[in-house]
């Protein structure tokens, strides 16, 4: 599940590195079109959903074990718009670029609050470019203790923290 998938990444190269079932998320229809124009050229077992993520998650939520996002929002909104999608043990895998500690310290707390725990921050050097970008891990070990998914775009306009 790859959620905010823009262009397709990392959505469509996951789903052609794993051969597994994929979902997209992207509210923006343009990109959802293309997107699917994608996914229907290379044959991929991909369903592209055109639609926000709070309500993909009506929908699709608690059935997948990886969710992924890349230039969605701040972790504090990510995590919420993640939660709803996963199963307990599933993971939250956030592309970020360099996250400030404070950031991270918000985005711990809220993941508290909708059953996720920080598993890993690991900052990658990316080839042929100078700059760093930081992988952020989550885990789901419990359900949230709030009502998931909140009304659209209280993520990123209210986030819980």
């Amino acid at each position: 599940m790859d959620i905010g998938t823009g262009a397709g990444f990392p959505g469509i190269p996951l789903a052609i590195a794993s051969g597994r079932e994929t979902h997209l998320v992207e509210s923006v229809r343009k990109k959802a079109e293309f997107v699917r124009a994608v996914v229907e050229r290379l044959r991929l077992n991909v369903t592209v959903h055109p639609i926000r993520a709070e309500d993909a998650a009506i929908v699709l939520g608690g059935r997948f074990a990886v969710a992924t996002a890349r230039a969605v929002a701040p972790l504090v909104s990510l995590v919420e718009l993640a939660a709803p999608f996963l199963a307990v043990g599933g993971l939250a895998v956030f592309l970020k670029g360099k996250p400030e500690d404070a950031e991270l310290r918000a985005a711990r707390t809220a993941a508290g609050r909708v059953g996720l725990v920080e598993k890993a921050v690991r900052r990658v050097h990316v080839p042929d470019l100078e700059a760093a970008r930081t992988i952020v891990v989550y885990e789901k070990t419990a359900d949230s203790s709030i009502q998931l998914p909140r009304r659209v775009g209280l993520a990123q306009n209210k986030p819980l923290v």
